[in-house]
């Protein structure tokens, strides 16, 4: 679908720094990462 949206290279940058820093202060975030880094029991 075609779009006319349009972002300043340095309002992209900013909104991607965001995002991750909103996800990886993310309680959530944080436990799926421990979650799938333990190892698995046999």
């Amino acid at each position: 679908m075609p779009t006319t949206l349009y972002l300043p290279p340095r309002d992209v940058q900013l909104l991607r720094e965001t995002g991750a820093s909103m996800v990886r202060e993310s309680p959530e975030f944080q436990r799926l990462m421990r979650t799938i880094s333990s190892p698995t029991k046999p």
